[in-house]
């Protein structure tokens, strides 16, 4: 049996195993809505695919929050509303504001959304 740690922001969020989670304090006193704890439950999902092989490969809590990414910043939905500021963003996707950075760089990356910016919109002239 396989217990993954799973970090996010250089804290332990959660402890996972088959059939089994234990959340951090400061994880598990947030709303289920709450953007963070729903990037945790979707790197969660993640140690859980992989603890019943449904995924191979060992666990990492870097590919889990790739996971997170993939799930709830689908790369078409974010490049289309590209336009609008990061807040606006982890608002409208209801994740973590600095995972729309992350996702902007990585789109960028890929040639799908022009460079990242501050994700501030622009001051009139």
């Amino acid at each position: 049996m396989a217990v993954h740690v799973i970090v996010y922001g250089h804290r332990v969020v959660a402890l996972s195993i088959p059939l089994a989670v234990a959340l951090a304090a400061h994880i598990a006193v947030l709303e289920a809505d709450h953007p963070i704890a729903r990037w945790v439950a979707a790197m969660i999902i993640f140690s859980d695919l992989v603890n019943h092989s449904e995924l191979n490969g060992p666990f990492h809590s870097s590919v889990a929050d790739a996971f997170a990414s993939m799930v709830l910043l689908a790369d078409r939905e974010v490049a289309a509303l590209a336009h609008l500021p990061d807040c606006q963003l982890a608002e409208l996707f209801n994740v973590p504001l600095k995972q729309i950075a992350a996702k902007r760089a990585e789109l960028a990356a890929l040639g799908l959304t022009d460079p990242p910016t501050s994700g501030w919109p622009e001051r009139p002239a």
